[in-house]
């Protein structure tokens, strides 16, 4: 499996973790379970997308339509990008996406600074 998820403090943070190659097909996956996961639950749900990991991802834009509806979703809160090696074209595939869905979105180098930034920005989450 390209990727893998996990539920944080009582399911208001989702952590997506990509491994190897992330395909179209893939994506489309993560959008189905992240459009059953913001309709089962009321609260705003946050999610960290760890990408260190990622060693290819789809770059053709007009492949992804649709694959990120989640984004656009009520209850879709904050998208933390966690990369320690920054990908050039990872960032600015995740930050065209996410302009264009209205998503506030920040970057991190860990998963701990990751939850520290979650933590500032979102006043309501608690350990």
């Amino acid at each position: 499996m390209p990727f893998t998820t996990q539920t944080l403090l009582e399911n208001r943070i989702v952590v997506l973790t990509l491994d190897g190659v992330f395909s179209v097909e893939a994506a489309q996956q993560f959008n189905a379970y992240m459009l059953a996961h913001l309709t089962m639950h009321s609260a705003t749900t946050h999610l960290i997308a760890d990408i260190t990991q990622a060693r290819q991802m789809p770059s053709h834009i007009p492949e992804l339509k649709g694959a990120f509806s989640y984004l656009r979703q009520p209850g879709m809160g904050w998208l933390i990008v966690v990369n320690s090696s920054p990908n050039p074209l990872a960032n600015m595939l995740a930050a065209v996406i996410t302009k264009a869905a209205g998503v506030n979105m920040r970057f991190a180098k860990t998963m701990d600074e990751a939850l520290d930034a979650l933590r500032r920005l979102d006043l309501t989450l608690t350990e």
